[in-house]
């Protein structure tokens, strides 16, 4: 490992201390500064014309705020948690017919604007996308059966009374 010196601080450091810098043959493709030191001269310049920093900050929002980037989020977000690529989101959700696996609706809600992935915690598998109705009561009962079943004798044994009560009510 090269050893570089810090024009700014004059301090002997390791070469990854330093950024890179193609530029900069000389010293091996790395910067003159240390990192440290270039980090205290970015804030200060930015400190002393804060004109900059907003310019930069319009930059960053119109980026993050673009379609491309969004995709490119949601790609690297199901790649990283699912194993799926958007692709491969886009062909379960065709297989669908573009709507819940469960309650078979569509999701048009103001703010999840996609279906959830549904997969086996345990396993990892994807199991197909879900409405965040759907999700949430595949989530809240621990994926068990068991509980399941038991919710839906639940809601057996009072539709008669619901029923009573709707009528009641008219």
């Amino acid at each position: 490992m090269k050893r570089l010196k810090c024009s700014h601080c004059k301090t002997t450091k390791s070469e990854l201390e330093f950024s890179v810098n193609k530029a900069n043959t000389f010293r091996g493709g790395r910067s003159y500064d240390c990192l440290i030191c270039e980090r205290k001269r970015r804030k200060n310049y930015l400190q002393k014309n804060p004109q900059i920093r907003e310019r930069i900050n319009a930059l960053h929002r119109k980026y993050y705020s673009t379609e491309g980037f969004k995709q490119k989020r949601r790609e690297h977000y199901y790649k990283t948690r699912y194993c799926i690529s958007l692709n491969k989101y886009k062909e379960i959700l065709k297989g669908q017919n573009g709507v819940c696996a469960i309650c078979g609706k569509d999701n048009n809600h103001k703010t999840q604007r996609y279906l959830h992935i549904d997969h086996n915690h345990k396993t990892g598998k994807v199991r197909g996308l879900l409405c965040i109705r759907c999700n949430t009561i595949i989530g809240n009962s621990k994926e068990s059966v068991d509980i399941l079943k038991r919710a839906i004798e639940y809601i057996y044994k009072h539709a008669d009374i619901w029923t009573r009560f709707e009528r009641n009510q008219i």
